[in-house]
């Protein structure tokens, strides 16, 4: 998204990392989702795999949550109340169980299916905020 000049996303996404990078925001993501930028990264070859794992241990504020036992178990309770798939349900667990107040994502059926059922952590869609 922000690396892709043509997604409408690139400006704010570009924004939130530099904010990020200044630590005005601390950044927790889960190795699922590190999981799903590698996949990418790999398809586009050996150079971008390692860059992007570069990039991802050495980003400032940013921690890579694993996934525990706290997390499965979180996860496995938001699959049977909302539905929505494993990978989807280990990321909003990692959230939980790391205290996240806000999760960023691009993903309609989170906010259809998870936003109603969670007060905490608050769900943005940037999709809805920069204008997707």
């Amino acid at each position: 998204m922000a690396a892709d000049e043509s997604d409408p996303r690139h400006d704010c996404a570009s924004w939130l990392l530099e904010q990020i990078a200044n630590g005005r925001f601390e950044c927790i993501v889960s190795t699922v989702t590190v999981s799903e930028l590698l996949t990418g990264a790999v398809a586009r070859g050996a150079s971008k795999a390692i860059a992007t794992q570069t990039l991802l241990r050495q980003y400032p504020h940013v921690e890579i949550a694993p996934v525990t036992m706290d997390v499965a178990a979180d996860a496995a309770d938001l699959r049977v109340a909302t539905r929505i798939g494993l990978p989807d349900a280990l990321i909003l667990a990692t959230a939980l169980v790391s205290g996240a107040e806000v999760v960023l994502h691009g993903d309609a059926e989170w906010t259809t299916r998870v936003s109603p059922l969670l007060t905490r952590p608050r769900l943005v869609d940037l999709n809805a905020v920069c204008g997707a």
